[in-house]
């Protein structure tokens, strides 16, 4: 249910940011050295995702957008939070199952490279970032709560499209963040689980 509403709500800020930059053609876009960033959404999970199934998620996101100079991308410094309540995919000692709650904070740097001009704009993201991880085991049956706490780097990439709103922008992306450990490296990119899509504006 979770996955068909932010399809639809990811439709409908493309179809409305087409009329909006119809009836906006003339105007330029904004292009202030310093802008903000806010949003928030929903996480998405991925088809035939094979660790445990996503029953909710949720995510927010604030940056600072700052465009050095025109023809080069803008440099993107921000704060995310997600929180996923996982489904019950494993079994305590009495064989009652057990579900996770996942929440994750992470410090990202990236670049947003442009990809067309106007009053719409696709973009893409790259960077990395230091992601805090914690992990909280639901109490049940036998097993007693617990909780794992860890902070690794990461990789931080995303597309996402940006259009005029009156004076301010609004924004709807999706990214991926591939975190590295010591023992197998970055993730393999079969083991993502989900994809968080965001909105919000600029201003």
């Amino acid at each position: 249910m979770l996955r068909h509403v932010a399809v639809i709500g990811v439709l409908s800020a493309i179809i409305g940011s087409t009329v909006i930059a119809q009836g906006m053609a003339g105007a330029e876009f904004n292009t202030r050295a310093v802008q903000y960033g806010i949003g928030g959404g929903a996480i998405v999970p991925r088809t035939q995702a094979r660790y445990q199934d996503i029953m909710t998620g949720a995510t927010g996101q604030a940056y600072l957008l700052l465009r050095i100079a025109p023809g080069f991308p803008a440099l993107r410094i921000g704060a995310d939070f997600s929180r996923m309540k996982f489904g019950d995919a494993e079994s305590g000692f009495a064989g009652d199952p057990f579900g996770t709650t996942r929440t994750q904070l992470g410090g990202i740097a990236s670049l947003r490279f442009d990809l067309l001009p106007g009053p719409v704009r696709p973009y893409i993201l790259a960077g990395v970032g230091a992601f805090n991880i914690r992990d909280a085991i639901d109490a049940n049956g036998n097993v007693s709560a617990s909780s794992f706490t860890t902070t690794k780097i990461g990789l931080d990439g995303g597309a996402g499209l940006s259009f005029r709103m009156g004076r301010i922008s609004g924004f709807v992306e999706t990214r991926i963040q591939n975190v590295y450990t010591k023992d197998q490296g970055l993730i393999d990119t079969k083991s993502i689980q989900a994809f968080p899509i965001t909105f919000g504006v600029i201003f």
